[in-house]
């Protein structure tokens, strides 16, 4: 409630927080009838079957990335990132991050670190428990404060995001994203510019995030099992050659390949 505004996708149920215990959140089932219509929108613009209309921005990046990769090896993780961020913001949005530099999303990541420290601590534990605990001024917990400072600075990013979508619609100049589908969904349903920000919102920062920590946790086990790399490169070379790169199309050949993608994911969680 506090660092979300009662926006945040991730985290409706059925009941208002404010009137559950953190025990009844974690055991509870039922979710209310926001969250299951924008679980239901988010499966219809983001199912299996759309996805695929997004591999050529998915190539562009990889391209991008593989190219930093080899003129900026030191810079390992800001590449990453930037791919992860640009490949999301592209098919949320319509539009790319080209440089790690990039001002707003350094505030992404940014927020995102403070929101998980915030929700780490025992005083969020005890506001989650205690609801009542948040009537008692700010200054006796400066947590409070903190939660109310990083949604107001992320409330910006996200509605700044989503209404520059909104307007290169109207314009006629955006890509096919996400946010084409939710511009509809919005006329017809009647949802507030700060629902579609944090719907589109939760989104970018679930993609940038969590892409970026998987395939750094791949990057480090290539370094970690150097015959892994030396057994997945030969595959490589000899189902796709050595004249072009993997495309979605070699993946049911890649079975060593496809083996390393899921064992990242099972070695080094995202969480």
């Amino acid at each position: 409630e506090l660092c979300s505004g009662g926006l945040r996708f991730l985290m409706m149920v059925t009941t208002p927080a404010h009137t559950l215990s953190k025990f009844v959140l974690t055991s509870c089932k039922e979710y209310g009838p926001t969250w299951r219509y924008f679980r239901k929108m988010c499966h219809a613009l983001l199912n299996v079957n759309v996805s695929k209309s997004y591999v050529p921005y998915q190539l562009l990046e990889n391209r991008q990335m593989l190219h930093e990769m080899l003129v900026a090896p030191n810079r390992c993780l800001q590449n990453i990132r930037r791919y992860s961020n640009a490949l999301t913001t592209t098919m949320v949005y319509g539009w790319r991050t080209p440089t790690y530099d990039d001002e707003k999303m350094m505030q992404l990541y940014e927020g995102f670190s403070e929101f998980v420290q915030i929700n780490q601590t025992g005083t969020s534990a005890l506001l989650d428990s205690f609801p009542v605990l948040r009537r008692l001024p700010d200054w006796v917990l400066p947590l409070q404060t903190r939660a109310k400072k990083a949604f107001k600075k992320e409330r910006e990013l996200y509605v700044g995001h989503w209404l520059a979508a909104k307007h290169a619609i109207k314009a006629g100049t955006i890509r096919p994203c996400f946010s084409v589908g939710m511009a509809q969904a919005q006329q017809e349903e009647g949802f507030s510019d700060d629902q579609a920000a944090y719907i589109t919102g939760t989104l970018l920062e679930a993609g940038s995030d969590t892409t970026a920590s998987t395939l750094y946790g791949f990057v480090q086990a290539m370094l970690l099992f150097p015959e892994v790399q030396k057994k997945a490169q030969d595959e490589i070379d000899r189902i796709v050659g050595k004249d072009r790169l993997p495309t979605m199309e070699d993946e049911p050949n890649l079975q060593y390949i496809r083996g390393c993608v899921k064992e990242s994911l099972r070695w080094m969680p995202t969480t």
